[in-house]
């Protein structure tokens, strides 16, 4: 329903005269219609003016990406001569498509190949395509052809690159791929650290890198060590990822290397650094103390390497370190005392196996011998079906929880000890004790020398070796 404008009264859509001050309606609806006209004219006029300023933006972005994209080539030509006269190489510098977007502060090349060469040895690198993208001041450098004095913020990404270097005079190769390669910078880097390097400590530093489908290509390995070990070689040069982050605190004056990332399908890698130092210049920096593995875990699996018949074939199904605690820092001294930091530290193996045959038997069985007195042709199978080692630290306490379970041995290890972290031998146990719930046959006659030394250690089937006193001269309990 309508409303008189003159006194707000609800109305008739029919009705020429307000029933309650008789204002005339009529006016009113030809005000409405002059108002909502007005408004459709001044809402196309404003569409308009924003349409203009569009295409006029985006043929400027063209023409200006264009006029860098002609410096670009430049600056492309400039360096092939630089890098002829600074390494006395033929250089050649080749690329496809250029194209710049100044909106977005981007510059592309498709198709980069870079290759030198001499008498000696050729280089190649090849990028099926680079992105750079920097501030927009310093695209109107590149614009105005104008040098860019100092750079707080830029990335790079690689896509799909190889690398590849020959010697013509020992016949080597060396080849590396990369499906991406990405760096981005947050910082300060000017000219004047070609006069004085030490700027880099003067400002906080952050360089985040990151390496995806990484393989390394080199055949001498095959030739060097045969096709079963280059196969294990290539299971720790290809990887899915390899990332950190690399910063530098002007204030606390500490490099960090976090988030530091190696991975592969037999190796996961994860760790941090830390390190403070004193100093200020990069010549006399000199490490107070340094801070490693606060939150460090590496896992392999599925490994084997060797042969049966030469020194043994080794297997293991996965291998896991893991450290989480508080504060792992040292005092960078030669000096010092080692410190036990706070927090968790575990191991476990499982699957771990040693196939021995022919030579390498015979080989086992002189060690059992000369090494350990055990005369036997009963060669136990090795192998580990589950180690695990934990051990926790809070406050000067350690407390240890071990277990192995294998083919030559059954044990648990615990242990309950008081720490002197001034004096690490002088710290006091409670509790340690060594638990061995079966053996292999060959060791019985260690066994029973041992007992003879040492008195009565069985209960019932089990031997026990339980330890009392400090760390220094721990003495066995009777």
């Amino acid at each position: 329903m309508p409303f008189c404008s003159s006194c707000g009264n609800e109305v008739k859509e029919d009705e020429k005269y307000c029933s309650n001050c008789g204002n005339n309606l009529s006016s009113d609806m030809s005000n409405a219609n002059k108002n909502s006209s007005n408004f459709k004219k001044y809402s196309l006029m404003f569409l308009g003016i924003i349409a203009t300023i569009l295409v006029l933006g985006f043929i400027a972005n063209i023409y200006i990406g264009n006029q860098i994209e002609d410096e670009v080539s430049a600056i492309i030509s400039e360096q092939t001569r630089f890098i002829e006269s600074e390494l006395d190489v033929d250089a050649y510098i080749n690329h496809g498509d250029i194209k710049v977007n100044p909106m977005f502060r981007e510059i592309n090349v498709t198709d980069v190949s870079l290759k030198m060469t001499n008498s000696y040895e050729d280089l190649e690198y090849n990028i099926g395509e680079l992105s750079v993208k920097t501030s927009y001041d310093n695209l109107q450098k590149i614009f105005n052809d104008k040098p860019i004095e100092e750079l707080n913020s830029f990335s790079i990404n690689l896509e799909k690159s190889n690398l590849s270097y020959e010697s013509n005079w020992s016949e080597s190769y060396f080849g590396l791929d990369f499906d991406e390669v990405s760096v981005a910078f947050d910082g300060h880097l000017s000219q004047e650290l070609e006069k004085d390097p030490n700027i880099l400590l003067y400002n906080d530093q952050n360089l985040n890198v990151t390496f995806k489908g990484v393989k390394f290509n080199i055949p001498e390995f095959e030739k060097m060590y045969g096709s079963a070990e280059a196969d294990i070689i290539k299971k720790f040069t290809n990887y899915d990822e390899i990332s950190f982050i690399l910063s530098h605190n002007s204030d606390s004056k500490e490099f960090k290397i976090e988030g530091f990332k190696v991975s592969n399908s037999s190796l996961d890698f994860n760790t941090d650094l830390a390190i403070q130092y004193k100093g200020n210049k990069l010549e006399y920096l000199e490490p107070v103390n340094f801070q490693v593995g606060s939150n460090f875990d590496f896992t392999l699996s599925d490994l084997s390497w060797g042969n049966a018949y030469d020194y043994g074939k080794f297997s293991i199904d996965n291998l896991n370190v893991k450290t989480n605690s508080d504060v792992v820092v040292k005092q960078y001294d030669y000096y010092s005392d080692p410190s036990i930091p706070e927090g968790e530290f575990n191991l476990t193996i499982n699957g771990f196996d040693v196939d021995l045959k022919g030579r390498a038997e015979q080989d086992y069985q002189e060690l059992l011998r000369y090494e350990y007195g055990m005369v036997t042709n009963d060669i136990p199978n090795i192998k580990i079906n589950d180690l695990t080692l934990n051990y926790y630290v809070k406050n000067n306490k350690m407390v240890v929880d071990s277990k192995l379970d294998s083919t030559i041995l059954d044990a648990t290890f615990i242990g309950d000890i008081n720490l002197n972290k001034q004096y690490f031998n002088d710290s006091t146990i409670n509790q340690l004790k060594l638990e061995i719930t079966d053996y292999h046959d060959v060791f019985k006659p260690t066994v029973r020398e041992f007992e003879r030394a040492m008195g009565d250690i069985r209960d019932g089937d089990k031997i026990v070796l339980s330890f009392k006193g400090s760390l220094r001269s721990p003495q066995l309990k009777q």
